[in-house]
C-alpha cells in the first residue's frame, strides 16, 4: 500500500505577444517563493470551481489568455492562435497549460491581480531573447517553452 498526493488545477494560459512578428513582450515578475524577479511570459490560471475531487475549469483557455495578457500587460490581442498544451508536472498533478500566440496587440491599460507585482513589461527582438536563454536570463519553464515555440516559428 502507498500514499500519493496529487495537484488538482484548472489549468493555465501562457501567452506569447508577438509585435512586428519578430519581438516579444515579457515581463518582470516577482516570484516570493524564490525572492526574485523573473523574465516570464504573461501567463495565468483559468478560472476555476471545485467538482468531484478535481478543480475543472469555467472559463475556457481562450478568454484566460485574452484576460490574462491585458491584466499582466497592458496589451489586448486582436487575435489569438494556439499552438500547444502540455502537462506542467504530471506526476504530481493535473494542471494544463495551454500556450497562445497574441497577435495584433493593442496597448491599453495593466490591471494587476492583488499581490502580483511586475516591475517591468519590455519588448524584446528574438535575437535579445535567444541570448538571454544562452546566458541563463530567462528560467522560467512554461516562459522557456512558449519561447523555444516562438524561436522555431521563426525558422
Amino acid at each position: 500500500t502507498f500514499t500519493r498526493s496529487f495537484i488538482r488545477h484548472p489549468g493555465i494560459c501562457v501567452i506569447i505577444p508577438l509585435l512586428d512578428n519578430d519581438k516579444i513582450v515579457l515581463l518582470r515578475q516577482y516570484r516570493p517563493a524564490l525572492e526574485e524577479e523573473l523574465w516570464e511570459l504573461p501567463a495565468g490560471t483559468l478560472a476555476g470551481r471545485e467538482e468531484n475531487q478535481a478543480v475543472v475549469a469555467i472559463e475556457t483557455p481562450e478568454s484566460c489568455a485574452a484576460r490574462e495578457l491585458l491584466e499582466e500587460t497592458g496589451y489586448a490581442a486582436g487575435s489569438l492562435e494556439k499552438l500547444a498544451a502540455c502537462y506542467a508536472i504530471p506526476g504530481s498533478g493535473d494542471e494544463l497549460m495551454h500556450f497562445f500566440y497574441a497577435f495584433d496587440l493593442e496597448r491599453r491599460e495593466q490591471h494587476l491581480d492583488i499581490g502580483e507585482t511586475i516591475s517591468e513589461v519590455r519588448i524584446f527582438s528574438l535575437a535579445e531573447i535567444e541570448m538571454m536563454i544562452a546566458k541563463g536570463e530567462i528560467r522560467d519553464a512554461k516562459t522557456l517553452i512558449g519561447l523555444f515555440y516562438a524561436l522555431r516559428r521563426q525558422v
